[in-house]
Protein backbone atom coordinates (compact mmCIF):
# COMPACT_ATOMS: atom_id res chain seq x y z
CA UNK A 1 0.00 0.00 0.00
CA UNK A 2 1.43 3.37 -1.04
CA UNK A 3 1.63 6.12 1.55
CA UNK A 4 0.27 9.43 0.31
CA UNK A 5 2.29 12.45 1.41
CA UNK A 6 0.48 15.76 1.35
CA UNK A 7 2.44 18.51 -0.38
CA UNK A 8 3.35 21.31 2.06
CA UNK A 9 1.63 24.66 1.53
CA UNK A 10 4.93 26.41 0.86
CA UNK A 11 5.66 23.76 -1.79
CA UNK A 12 2.43 24.56 -3.58
CA UNK A 13 3.34 28.23 -3.46
CA UNK A 14 6.80 27.43 -4.82
CA UNK A 15 5.36 25.45 -7.74
CA UNK A 16 2.99 28.31 -8.56
CA UNK A 17 5.92 30.75 -8.44
CA UNK A 18 7.87 28.52 -10.83
CA UNK A 19 4.96 28.63 -13.27
CA UNK A 20 4.73 32.42 -12.93
CA UNK A 21 8.48 32.72 -13.62
CA UNK A 22 8.22 30.20 -16.50
CA UNK A 23 10.87 28.02 -14.83
CA UNK A 24 11.26 24.29 -14.31
CA UNK A 25 12.44 22.56 -11.14
CA UNK A 26 15.61 21.68 -13.06
CA UNK A 27 16.29 25.34 -13.80
CA UNK A 28 15.59 26.29 -10.18
CA UNK A 29 17.92 23.59 -8.91
CA UNK A 30 20.72 24.79 -11.19
CA UNK A 31 20.25 28.40 -10.02
CA UNK A 32 20.36 27.52 -6.31
CA UNK A 33 23.10 24.91 -6.70
CA UNK A 34 21.35 21.72 -5.64
CA UNK A 35 20.42 18.44 -7.33
CA UNK A 36 17.10 18.54 -9.22
CA UNK A 37 15.76 15.36 -7.63
CA UNK A 38 16.49 16.61 -4.13
CA UNK A 39 14.92 20.03 -4.78
CA UNK A 40 11.83 18.32 -6.16
CA UNK A 41 11.63 16.00 -3.14
CA UNK A 42 11.85 18.97 -0.75
CA UNK A 43 9.18 20.97 -2.61
CA UNK A 44 6.86 17.95 -2.67
CA UNK A 45 7.43 17.15 1.02
CA UNK A 46 9.21 13.83 0.51
CA UNK A 47 12.48 15.06 2.04
CA UNK A 48 13.21 17.59 4.77
CA UNK A 49 16.18 19.83 3.97
CA UNK A 50 15.88 23.27 5.63
CA UNK A 51 18.85 24.60 3.63
CA UNK A 52 17.19 23.80 0.30
CA UNK A 53 13.80 25.01 1.49
CA UNK A 54 15.33 28.35 2.50
CA UNK A 55 17.19 28.67 -0.82
CA UNK A 56 13.97 28.02 -2.77
CA UNK A 57 11.98 30.51 -0.68
CA UNK A 58 14.63 33.21 -1.08
CA UNK A 59 15.16 32.63 -4.80
CA UNK A 60 11.44 32.57 -5.63
CA UNK A 61 10.69 35.43 -3.18
CA UNK A 62 7.80 33.61 -1.54
CA UNK A 63 6.48 33.54 2.02
CA UNK A 64 7.59 30.74 4.33
CA UNK A 65 4.23 29.14 5.06
CA UNK A 66 4.49 25.85 6.96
Amino acid sequence: MKTIIEKPEWGRTALKALIDKDMTVSQLAAKIGFNRATVSAVIHGRTIRPDIKEAVIIFLEIENAA
